[in-house]
């Protein structure tokens, strides 16, 4: 309450005098049209100077009948100076006492400076101005400051009094802020027929990522993005080149091998698969290392290094290149230019060994590595292998024949020093007068780079991602130590295991969880006899339920067996599962991991020189024959479907019945992994299915070495019921137990403030979202709904803004690889934009778009994402 300063007061000296009178605020405050906040101090000169205006003022003011009311807000130093400043003041005070009342009036009215008057309306307590000082001094009688309604201007509007500066204020230079410019990933056509497709399909490719690196102020994921793009385009639309192996009608078929190019087109196309390996190899690094993304990235890389290889090795029909001719050897070219011997070639490395354990979700990667693997070991047969970087640093006997071979042609100087810079250094005579060279050195390193076993020697993902600079390599030749150094990503790079004295390099940058040897280490495991002589098995950790093991010995002991036999081990696993209620098992991760890799690791790779051998006793005696050219899932689908299909829709039945309701309840997660391992199956059923109708779009089945056009045309029927059966439990009980879990989530965040439960849902509506999109990623257009459309556009934008991509979740608490969903994204846009556009009546496009702004503006409730109706 204010002190009412009484006549008995003034004057008196401050030790003597009586406790100042008090009353309220109402009644000091009564009846006053205008409150003026008066804060001062005793110490201060101009406080004092304004205090004795202030006064004169406020006499005249109360004289003429305005009802006008200051209270002073002290900031003496002590109490007896607020009592001897207060006595020559008619108005009544804040208590000198009430420091904390003081400090908030301050506070709120942003007080910076002593002598401040703050005006307020007495009645609504509303401001009319902090700078009452000025407002007094210069029109005291224009009481009340602000009796109207305030002009509908914002210059007038309460509060920016305060931005007013007195003194001039630099605003610094002039920042333009960057533009954005719209990204149109339907740019990429859909299919190819011809060289000319393809390279303007590799054109846009190439605008696209550009366009999508540059703008990571205002794009998000653009690290996903380009590896979603890339992947693509040189797996799905950009046909790999037939070995030249092949046969004639094979060869007339491709695009690469048949067409005749003018150098300018050779060149064009190398220097545009240079700068898309260099996004690719960017956006690789960028992103977190996990199995699933391995795989397609060597896909990637090797079909990539297979188009450089083919199109350098064409002659030009104008300006045949040196380096093509010296390529293919003495048998092209003039005899002037030509190379000697048999040419040179880069060979395929450990890319089959690397690949066979890794798990590849897309069948159209494992076509695409196939039809590498095809034409790199092709294009090496008879041939001198070059940049053999996974084995040595060192300027290898071949190379330098390449280098000098190419050099004597015109004249170039050769020499223990100079020939490897002819390699190494882009402004040397070599690579600055044949640039074609410097995009098939590059792609072969990054080729080479991405099959080292040894994770730690690679680049390691970084927020924000790596750019194009980043990735480019700085060859240099050690004169010193004879050897090629290679930076880039701002480290020294190796494409072999740097090892110390008596350690063994790895084998694989990630284990292969489908050996039996990975789950009964230290014990070596190899057959189903070293099983049946090991003590004591693995039970694959605990369950949520009564601490009981996964697995028991004799489950253990059969499920180890199983995986011995590489060649039966996926209906045999799928039906260990679907068996004697072992479904309750996928409770535990690694029994998810070893379902996940058991069915999409594709595993040995059978080379197109055994593709016609038979198997000519059982047990075989050459195992190399049991292999497959993409893959044991594939090849299984194709031969024996029905096993599969038994085993899968009893697999997903059982998880339907499993549903308590809630995604936090322990049988989610068995639920979860059999809707990833369905759609994933169903991915590979669509491929097979649109391949045997030739409805694929950017894939024939001629491009699919293994799958016999006569076999699939007999299986065709069994893959269509398959699908079909897969779908009804897929689309129907398991993605409606997803949308319960989804809504249930949602209302328990309705108006709740407590952010570790609104983290835990949000964490789980993601990955329940991440599951629901996937289930229908496999959709074909022509098949494609409203529903559907709904689904996968407000599946994406809800996970677009509430998930926190590239942070290391996959796979404890985010069961999806992130380079899955935007590998889906990419597939599934055109289809969406289609049916949209196309099909979907007026009323369905405004339904699918309404919804998808309310799940992006967080006003969707319960009826956003999974569980959207």
């Amino acid at each position: 309450a204010p002190h009412c300063n009484g006549d008995a007061a003034a004057g008196a000296p401050a030790a003597a005098a009586p406790p100042l009178p008090e009353c309220s605020t109402e009644e000091a405050l009564c009846g006053a049209r205008v409150v003026a906040l008066y804060f001062s101090a005793s110490w201060c000169p101009p406080c004092r100077r304004m205090t004795a205006a202030l006064t004169g003022i406020y006499a005249r003011l109360r004289a003429a009948g305005h009802a006008f009311e200051v209270v002073l807000v002290p900031s003496d130093h002590t109490a007896a100076d607020h009592r001897a400043y207060l006595a020559a003041m008619p108005w009544p005070s804040v208590p000198f006492e009430a420091r904390r009342a003081r400090a908030a009036l301050a506070e709120a009215h942003a007080v910076e400076a002593l002598p401040t008057l703050v005006l307020l309306d007495g009645a609504t307590r509303r401001v009319i101005s902090t700078d009452g000082v000025r407002l007094l001094t210069k029109h005291p009688m224009r009481f009340p400051w602000a009796s109207g309604a305030p002009p509908a201007t914002p210059s007038l509007h309460p509060h920016l009094e305060r931005l007013l500066r007195r003194t001039p204020v630099d605003a610094g230079p002039r920042t333009e802020l960057p533009t954005y410019v719209p990204l149109d990933l339907l740019q990429q056509r859909p299919c190819v027929r011809t060289l000319a497709d393809v390279v303007a399909a590799i054109r846009h490719c190439d605008a696209l990522c550009t366009l999508i690196a540059v703008q990571g102020h205002c794009v998000k994921n653009t690290e996903h993005l380009v590896l979603a793009l890339v992947e693509h385009t040189f797996c799905r639309l950009v046909p790999v080149p037939e070995s030249p192996a092949a046969g004639e009608a094979a060869l007339r078929a491709c695009p690469w091998q048949a067409a005749v190019v003018d150098y300018e087109t050779q060149l064009d196309v190398l220097t545009l698969l240079g700068r898309v390996g260099e996004h690719f190899a960017a956006a690789a690094f960028s992103v977190d290392h996990n199995p699933a993304s391995d795989a397609v990235r060597m896909a990637v890389a090797a079909a990539m290094l297979a188009c450089a290889d083919v199109a350098l090795r064409k002659v030009a029909t104008d300006a045949p290149s040196l380096v093509s001719l010296h390529l293919e050897g003495g048998g092209v070219g003039p005899p002037d230019l030509r190379g000697s011997g048999p040419g040179f070639c880069v060979g395929p490395g450990a890319l089959a060994a690397q690949a066979a354990t890794a798990p590849c979700f897309s069948p159209e990667a494992h076509v695409a590595r196939c039809r590498a693997l095809d034409y790199l070991e092709g294009a090496s047969r008879g041939r001198e292998a070059l940049f053999n970087w996974d084995r040595t640093e060192k300027l290898e006997p071949a190379l330098q024949r390449f280098v000098e071979g190419m050099a004597a042609k015109v004249a170039f100087p050769v020499g223990e020093a100079r020939t490897p810079t002819y390699v190494a250094d882009r402004e040397d005579l070599l690579l600055k007068n044949f640039p074609e060279m410097n995009s098939w050195r590059d792609l072969s390193y990054y080729f080479k780079l991405f099959l080292n076993p040894q994770a730690q020697r690679l680049p390691q993902s970084r927020n924000p991602g790596w750019t194009q600079r980043d990735a480019r390599l700085n060859m240099l030749w050690d004169h010193d130590h004879r050897r090629f150094m290679v930076k880039a990503f701002e480290m020294d790079l190796s494409c072999r295991p740097r090892l110390r004295r008596g350690q063994l390099p790895p084998a694989a940058r990630f284990p292969p969880l489908a050996h039996p040897g990975e789950y009964t280490k230290p014990y070596f495991c190899e057959s189903e006899d070293d099983v049946l002589h090991m003590w004591d098995l693995p039970d694959f950790g605990s369950l949520d339920v009564g601490n009981a093991r996964a697995l028991g010995q004799q489950d253990s002991e059969l499920l180890l067996s199983y995986l011995t036999a590489p060649y039966s081990r996926v209906p045999l696993v799928l039906q260990f599962f679907a068996g004697g209620d072992r479904v309750h098992a996928l409770q535990s991760p690694k029994l998810q991991q070893l379902l996940e890799a058991v069915v999409f690791e594709p595993g040995h790779f059978l080379p197109a020189t055994f593709a016609a051998a038979d198997v000519a006793d059982v047990p075989c005696s050459e195992p190399h024959l049991l292999a497959t050219a993409h893959g044991l899932l594939l090849n299984e689908l194709v031969h024996s479907p029905a096993a599969v299909r038994d085993a899968t829709v009893s697999l997903a039945r059982q998880a339907v019945d499993l549903d308590t309701g809630h995604a936090k309840a322990s049988t989610s997660q068995v639920i979860l992994c059999v809707v990833r391992l369905c759609a994933r199956l169903d991915a590979h059923l669509a491929f097979l299915v649109a391949l045997g109708e030739g409805a694929h779009g950017t894939m024939d089945l001629a491009q699919a070495r293994g799958l016999a056009p006569a076999q699939l045309a007999r299986a065709l029927p069994a893959l269509k019921a398959f699908q079909t059966d897969l779908r009804a439990v897929l689309h129907g009980p398991l993605e409606e137990a997803m949308d319960g879990w989804h809504r249930k989530l949602a209302r328990e965040c309705a108006g709740r403030a407590d952010d570790s439960l609104l983290d835990e849902n949000t964490k789980a509506m993601c990955n329940v979202q991440a599951h629901a999109l996937l289930a229908r990623g496999a959709v074909a257009a022509a098949d494609l709904d409203a529903d559907g459309a709904r689904r996968l556009l407000c599946g994406f934008v809800f996970l677009s803004t509430r998930h926190e991509w590239n942070v290391g979740l996959y796979p404890e608490s985010f069961g999806v690889p992130e380079t899955e969903l935007y590998a889906l994204l990419q597939s599934t846009r055109r289809r969406v934009v289609h049916y949209l556009r196309a099909r979907a009546s007026q009323a369905e496009l405004d339904s699918v778009m309404e919804q998808a702004v309310a799940v992006a503006a967080s006003t969707g409730g319960d009826e956003g994402g999974a569980g959207a109706r």
